[in-house]
């Protein structure tokens, strides 16, 4: 086929079935231009936050809980406020007795122990600031996921 035979069958197609294929084709073109950028800023974050940046938040984050969680644990460990229960009763056993012979010598406790009143309003409230703490632990517990070690 000659040059002026192709030509010739060009010239007869529809010249909108053409320009709508080219329009197509730039679309296309186009279309993949513009998202470029939005590919590559997608693609560089996950290789950012994938290969990097999430390990050393997760590090930060260690490094900033890892105390707290060990306080936590130390307190009920090794802490006084479990012994609450214990020494309030102790103490308020001891407080009733004391309070009985101050009576039968016609004196006043408080003037026979420094910290009377403290000790005595301490043991009498201690059941329920103990069951305060022990909720509070629970609840933080719960959200630092650590062990319980108050029983």
């Amino acid at each position: 086929m000659n040059e002026n035979k192709v030509f010739a069958i060009f010239k007869k197609l529809p010249k909108t079935q053409l320009s709508k294929q080219k329009k197509l084709e730039l679309s296309i073109v186009s279309d993949l231009e513009d998202r470029y950028d939005e590919l590559q800023y997608a693609f560089d974050d996950a290789s950012y936050y994938g290969y990097e940046r999430l390990d050393d938040l997760l590090d930060q984050f260690f490094n900033a809980v890892d105390p707290i969680k060990t306080e936590i644990d130390e307190m009920a460990i090794n802490g006084n406020a479990s012994n609450l229960p214990f020494v309030a009763e102790e103490v308020k056993t001891m407080i009733a007795e004391l309070e009985q012979k101050a009576d039968e010598l016609g004196l006043n406790p408080s003037d026979l122990v420094a910290g009377y009143d403290d000790m005595k309003r301490w043991s009498d409230e201690a059941d329920s600031v103990y069951s305060d703490f022990v909720s509070k632990y629970r609840e933080t517990i719960n959200v630092t996921n650590n062990n319980d070690f108050i029983k």
